[in-house]
This record gives C-alpha cells, sequence and structure tokens, in this order.
C-alpha cells in the first residue's frame, strides 16, 4: 500500500510539473514583463494529455512567485482574439472611452480598436464593455 501511495503522490507531482511547465512556457511573455497571451485550461489539458477536470483541479487555489509578485494560477487563464488578451483589449477600450470627446458607440470603437491591429466584432465591444460595467453611448 505505501508504494502504491508513493506512485500515486509521483504521479501528481510529475502531472502537476507538466500543468505548470506548458502555463509558464505558453506565457512567456507575461512574465517577461508583457501582457498575457490567450490561454484556456482545455488547451493545457490536451499539451499534457490530461482531462479539463485535471487542469483544473490542479490549478485551484494555487499561486506561483513570480518576478510580478504573487499571481494566482488562474489569472494566467485569459480569453481574447487570437494572440490578444481579452485584458489587453478592455485596456485600449478603456483608453479610447477616456480620450472621447463625444460618447462613441460599440462600432465607433471596434474601429478605433483596429488601429491597435485588434479586428473584433461590435458584438464583442459590446460584451466586454458589458462585462467592465461601462456604459452604452447613451447613457455615457
Amino acid at each position: 500500500k505505501a508504494r502504491m501511495l508513493l506512485k500515486m503522490v509521483e504521479k501528481r507531482q510529475k502531472t502537476l510539473k507538466n500543468i505548470f511547465q506548458e502555463i509558464v512556457n505558453h506565457q512567456k511573455n507575461y512574465f517577461e514583463g508583457g501582457n498575457l497571451v490567450p490561454l484556456k485550461e482545455k488547451e493545457v489539458a490536451e499539451k499534457v494529455g490530461v482531462s479539463i477536470s485535471t487542469v483544473s483541479r490542479a490549478i485551484n487555489r494555487k499561486y506561483l512567485l513570480t518576478p510580478r509578485g504573487i499571481v494566482k494560477v488562474k489569472d494566467l487563464f485569459t480569453g481574447g482574439i487570437g494572440n490578444i488578451s481579452r485584458k489587453f483589449i478592455v485596456e485600449k477600450m478603456k483608453e479610447i472611452l477616456k480620450s472621447e470627446k463625444k460618447p462613441l458607440s460599440d462600432r465607433e470603437i471596434a474601429e478605433k480598436l483596429k488601429e491597435y491591429g485588434i479586428d473584433i466584432s461590435t458584438r464583442t465591444v459590446n460584451k466586454y464593455r458589458n462585462r467592465e460595467g461601462i456604459l452604452n453611448s447613451y447613457l455615457r
């Protein structure tokens, strides 16, 4: 029984190591001072060869000490468009909204985001704006 328990512990440690290694490799840019790159638990699960629920359980209540301070591992998973994280897109949206002279519509925000190389639909702008609690152009 003791050997079996040791093997189970070793397997768990190996799985954790592989999951964390994949996350760190994927978010290398972030750890070097850049932005997060979109990453989903499903991607890590596929690369490591485990189920999504295994990845979810492995990262739950886990933290990493990074050059940027202590980071909740779950925060390293982010949605986005292509190679641009949702957080970066929202930051750019907020910049655009701060500099608006008259309230911009979601379509106009999407057009301005294209100037930053962010090609997203009006619906996506609307979704991100609502998630951030930013009022629409009629109410701003």
